[in-house]
C-alpha cells in the first residue's frame, strides 16, 4: 500500500511539473487543463 501511495504523489508531482513548465507555454491555459484532466483520467484507469 505504502508504494501504491508514493506512486500516487510522485505522479502528482510530475503531472505538477509537466503541465506548469511544459504544457503551459507550448498549449496555453485552456488547453492545458483538458490535457491534465485527461491524464488524470488515465492515470485512475491504471490504479483501479
Amino acid at each position: 500500500m505504502e508504494g501504491l501511495t508514493n506512486a500516487v504523489v510522485r505522479d502528482a508531482v510530475l503531472r505538477e511539473v509537466i503541465g506548469s513548465y511544459l504544457l503551459r507555454p507550448v498549449t496555453g491555459a485552456y488547453l492545458e487543463t483538458a490535457l491534465l484532466g485527461y491524464l488524470r483520467f488515465l492515470l485512475a484507469l491504471f490504479y483501479i
